[in-house]
């Protein structure tokens, strides 16, 4: 409990002497209006990126080979966002290893977000959750990355190395939010879809759009048709979320579909879902698949 104290001071002393935290108008974080059409060549390395960042969702194999061309061309936000892909097993098996090689490199020239991936990292692949927190909360704090502040957040959601908070995770949440973070409205609209429905799924759609994909697997789950729920799955998984790719395999009858079925769910065990290789070698009688879901078990 000490250290939530710590990690939430600066919020409380913009809050000292007030009755109830002021009223915030949250931007709605809507993506950007279409660029003109551009081409990726030799000459314009950070081109490619910029498609690579609007084809992700739809199209991450083209992303996967557009942001490795731009990384190679000396693009450090597409190193960057390479080792994102890596990390999180986007268009290809998970290589936390690789991707901390890009993450670096790229946190060392200065993109913010790869420093928040070095903290993720931190948390998910070596489990050292303290490491996280203070990269996090210097990042938040001192630096006023937003992504920082809502990841943060989870930790004091979810009680890694803090007391479980939902009061506190809600209110960095929208201070994530409020900087312009999509994953932090992302957040607030899902902790907020009960208390305020219509706000939370604007919030939702709106941090989807901003290539968040677990605010678009919410909106699956939410979603009233079965077309409206695999087409936010599938944005979800194309994202790096591995329970979009799965619940896109569950909208899929395989008894008419069997390989689709299991590309989607090949794609969840390349995102780091040791049950999802465990059930595509269960289909497939394929032991490397459970050899893939033990080393992710290990990790």
């Amino acid at each position: 409990m000490r250290a939530l104290g710590i990690v939430l001071a600066a919020f409380a002393s913009a809050c000292a002497g007030r009755a109830s935290p002021p009223v915030v108008a949250l931007p709605s974080v809507e993506a950007p209006a279409p660029a003109a059409v551009r081409e990726c060549t030799p000459r314009a390395p950070a081109t490619c990126h910029a498609i690579a960042q609007e084809s992700l969702p739809t199209e991450p194999r083209l992303a996967y080979r557009l942001e490795a061309f731009a990384c190679d061309s000396g693009v450090p936000a597409a190193c960057g966002a390479l080792g994102h892909m890596m990390l999180h097993g986007i268009w290809g098996e998970s290589s936390p290893e690789q991707a901390l090689f890009y993450l670096e490199g790229a946190c060392g020239a200065g993109v913010a977000a790869s420093c928040v991936d070095l903290g993720v990292f931190d948390r998910d692949v070596r489990h050292e959750d303290a490491r996280a927190i203070a990269r996090f909360t210097r990042d938040c704090e001192v630096r006023r990355v937003a992504a920082a502040c809502d990841e943060l957040g989870r930790m004091v959601e979810d009680g890694r190395a803090f007391a479980p908070d939902a009061v506190a995770a809600r209110r960095m949440f929208e201070h994530a939010c409020t900087l312009g973070d999509a994953a932090g409205c992302g957040d607030l609209g899902r902790v907020t879809l009960e208390s305020d429905r219509a706000r939370a799924m604007h919030l939702l759609a709106s941090a989807c759009r901003s290539r968040d994909g677990r605010a678009c697997y919410e909106l699956g789950r939410v979603a009233t048709t079965t077309a409206g729920a695999r087409s936010h799955f599938e944005r979800a998984c194309n994202l790096g979320v591995a329970a979009g790719c799965v619940s896109v395999a569950w909208t899929i009858d395989p008894a008419e579909r069997l390989p689709e079925a299991q590309f989607w769910i090949d794609r969840a065990c390349d995102e780091r879902d040791a049950r999802a290789c465990e059930r595509l070698a269960e289909r497939l009688g394929a032991p490397e698949l459970r050899a893939r879901a033990e080393r992710i078990e290990a990790k």
